[in-house]
């Protein structure tokens, strides 16, 4: 272990006191000198964070992804607070990354009061999350745990996991996973996310390697439903607590998938009620038809896969959208040709001031072409580093100013990233 990491593991444990255990976990996966900024008095590290790579969508889950990175950690030592070091290290990492071609930062903060103090340094509040609180019925409740057998051996395969439940379950197109810690490869936690659209945030591997961590220290697992082609069709992360099942990530290509996962969930954990945390629209069915708030189909009306659905209603309550995330733009220029390509019907024109980053500052033109013109001088409309930041992921762009208006709608959302 270097001496800087003994440094800012010191500081973190000082600002921060968290488990030990997550500690370790935390720097292992995600620590590095290239990883890291600090800035140093008489030679220690009396300020600093952490940040890992990560990525955004900018259409539909498809090839159109921008770098980003997630900060977290962000500590000052007590006695050092007040001089604006917080600040400097984020521009200065907010500088290094420009020069990597990063597009977006992204942070969760822990309060409104940091929220205030990110604003200031032109982050804005980008992803959502809304609180379903689902109650199980006593027959989900009495279902058989088809899991015990499953998952009390070390070493278990891919095949022989499939082989099991497929066994297990009553004849039916899908098959259940739970990757729970010994045995199961780390191949099971592939997710095809193709339900989400642009503006979800996926992290690299250590990021995601650090919330299986997370996981398995708090007793909670990452359970997944495949289909028998061993397509991934949905997953979850949850936390067992007293009283009630946390999850944190639920998504699903489908409201029949994530009915069965709720079932298995409620038979797996006999907890009373499940509370979940997640998108404010729970997904684009395979036939494109969005779904409002409850997720619910209107009555008839198909998941694309020519399988009627019935409504379940009286089962679930919900919290109002409440505010999950902030990022800010990094580099203007790439995040701005990345989305004139995949939308190349865009054509507007603004003016941007970028008081951190004076490199954004200038004029974009979005010709209609698929392609972005930048200069340092010319007349159009001004807009700010926050709206055009909440344009270009896809945040509501219809209450933005006029020349942002024309970018698509999106729901950004922060996917495993650490909001438990």
């Amino acid at each position: 272990m270097s001496e800087d990491e003994i440094q800012l593991r010191h500081l973190y444990h000082l600002c921060f006191g968290d488990d030990p255990a997550f500690e370790d976990a935390y720097f292992r996966r995600i620590y590095s000198r290239r990883h890291s900024t600090v800035i140093r008095r008489n030679g220690q590290i009396v300020s600093g964070l952490l940040f890992a790579e990560c990525g955004v969508n900018v259409e539909n889950g498809q090839d159109y992804d921008v770098g980003a990175v997630y900060l977290s950690g962000v500590c000052t030592h007590p006695s050092f607070r007040g001089q604006g070091l917080a600040g400097e290290l984020i521009w200065r990492t907010l500088k290094k990354r420009y020069r990597e071609e990063d597009g977006y930062a992204v942070l969760i903060p822990a309060d409104e009061g940091l929220a205030a103090y990110y604003a200031r340094l032109g982050f804005v509040r980008c992803f959502d999350y809304i609180e379903e609180t689902y109650r199980p019925s006593a027959e989900e409740l009495a279902l058989p745990d088809l899991l015990a057998g499953a998952c009390s051996e070390e070493g278990l395969t891919f095949a022989d996991v499939n082989d099991y439940f497929y066994e297990a379950l009553p004849p039916g197109p899908l098959v259940y996973y739970h990757a729970s810690p010994p045995g199961l490869p780390s191949s099971l936690y592939y997710t095809d996310m193709r339900m989400l659209t642009r503006g979800y945030l996926f992290g690299d591997d250590e990021l995601h390697n650090l919330r299986i961590d997370d996981v398995h220290l708090y007793g909670g697992g990452i359970w997944k439903i495949a289909t028998q082609e061993q397509e991934i069709v949905a997953e979850a992360i949850v936390y067992p607590r007293e009283g009630h099942l946390l999850v944190t990530s639920l998504v699903c290509d489908n409201v029949r998938c994530r009915m069965h996962m709720l079932s298995l969930l409620a038979a797996h954990y006999r907890l009373p009620e499940i509370r979940i945390v997640r998108p404010p629209r729970l997904f684009t069915p395979l036939n494109g038809t969005p779904l409002g708030l409850e997720g619910e189909l209107a009555e008839g009306q198909t998941d694309g896969i020519a399988t009627p659905l019935v409504p379940r209603r009286g089962h679930s309550a919900y919290s109002p959208v409440r505010p999950l995330g902030m990022a800010r733009l990094i580099s203007v220029d790439v995040v701005a040709a990345t989305v004139a390509e995949a939308y190349p019907e865009i054509e507007t024109s603004f003016s941007l001031a970028d008081p951190l980053l004076p490199e954004n500052s200038g004029t974009y033109t979005f010709r209609g072409d698929g392609t972005v013109y930048f200069s340092k001088r010319g007349k159009a409309p001004k807009v700010t580093v926050e709206e055009l930041t909440q344009a270009l992921i896809g945040y509501h762009p219809s209450a933005l100013p006029e020349a942002l208006r024309c970018f698509p709608t999106g729901i950004p959302y922060m996917h495993t990233m650490l909001n438990k």
